[in-house]
């Protein structure tokens, strides 16, 4: 969503009217780097049907942050005390394909922020979900020969049997199921409103996505 503030660009010139855009996701590191572009008002804005940005800001944030980027970039920064305001540019469908853009966001922060199974956090970004994937084949071929000493999201370790890790693909899938599920649910939601950007993420969904 936008984020109104009043600030001078690098290039020299007065913008008010920010949006965030592109993300790069380093996940080594933990961090996201996103692109908020600026203009001088929402009129320059919608003239330019959101092209053209007077400037292009790399903001650096937590990789958790990444499903309320607006909240992370008015918290600290050069944006810190911006307002987040609600992008009514366009027509109806169109702000309801912007606001369904930006759920998907957060379904995709969602979806690679960890999982829990008994009682250990597991990560779920692309690389770890390929490897619980391979690790679940390797024990489904091997059985009771199986072992792994698996690296957790806190960094501990545990040792896993073929059990244990054909436990914890079951888990990734049933966790990323949920956060689709809802995604869909909202989608859904984001069609049938007159007012798209009163649909939120459910917030009682997030200790039910990391209690699971």
């Amino acid at each position: 969503m936008p984020i109104n503030k009043t600030m001078t660009a690098p290039n020299g010139a007065a913008v008010t009217y920010h949006k965030p855009g592109s993300a790069e996701v380093n996940y080594q590191q933990g961090v996201a780097v996103v692109r908020v572009l600026s203009w001088a008002n929402q009129a320059s804005h919608d003239a330019a049907a959101g092209n053209n940005p007077v400037w292009s800001w790399p903001i650096t944030i937590a990789i958790a942050d990444v499903a309320n980027v607006e909240l992370a970039i008015t918290t600290s920064g050069i944006f810190a005390g911006g307002s987040i305001v609600a992008d009514l540019s366009g027509g109806l469908p169109a702000r309801r394909a912007r606001h369904w853009a930006f759920i998907k966001q957060q379904r995709e922060a969602r979806e690679y922020a960890g999982f829990t199974w008994d009682g250990s956090t597991f990560d779920s970004d692309p690389d770890s979900r390929a490897r619980i994937t391979g690790a679940v084949i390797e024990a489904q071929a091997l059985g009771p020969e199986f072992t792994r000493t698996w690296r957790l999201a806190d960094n501990t370790l545990r040792v896993l049997d073929a059990k244990d890790m054909l436990e914890v693909g079951r888990a990734l899938g049933a966790h990323v199921g949920r956060v689709f599920d809802i995604g869909n649910a909202l989608y859904q939601q984001i069609q049938a409103s007159d007012d798209p950007e009163s649909i939120t993420w459910p917030a009682s969904v997030e200790t039910q996505l990391s209690e699971a």
